[in-house]
């Protein structure tokens, strides 16, 4: 297993030490205090994303949008999974305060975890919704 693993700074990185016992951690960092400069999707543009069985992806949602992006351009997004968060007002799939696309898929009934492809043209990094389901731009 690998693990790619980003936050703000070295103080902000969680879980580092169970990632690396279960396999090789890549590290990044906003501000370089710890693993690569950057972000994790400058890790990921170093990796050969093709010898992946699966690629699993959590965290902010314009982090997530933005690896969605660099796995589509990579032609591998059928591969990912994506564990979204979002604002849950009635928990059971009635509101729609969850929504992440037209078609009404619901983060709280239909996921949280959804496959790459059943997030193209979703609201993935363009929009959140707030307590009363209208759509917010991110």
């Amino acid at each position: 297993m690998h693990t790619v693993l980003g936050a703000r700074s070295a103080g902000d990185l969680i879980f580092e030490d169970r990632f690396a016992e279960a396999g090789e951690i890549y590290v990044s960092t906003d501000d370089g205090s710890k693993g690569t400069k950057g972000f994790v999707t400058d890790v990921l543009s170093s990796l050969n994303l093709l010898v992946y069985d699966r690629i699993a992806v959590c965290g902010p949602e314009v982090m997530m949008a933005s690896v969605f992006r660099l796995l589509e351009d990579r032609k591998v997004l059928e591969k990912a999974e994506f564990s979204l968060h979002r604002y849950f007002k009635c928990g059971i799939g009635v509101c729609g305060a969850c929504c992440i696309d037209r078609s009404g898929l619901r983060v709280c009934k239909d996921g949280p975890v959804f496959s790459g492809v059943q997030l193209l043209d979703s609201e993935l990094g363009k929009y959140a919704r707030d307590a009363s389901g209208r759509r917010v731009k991110i």
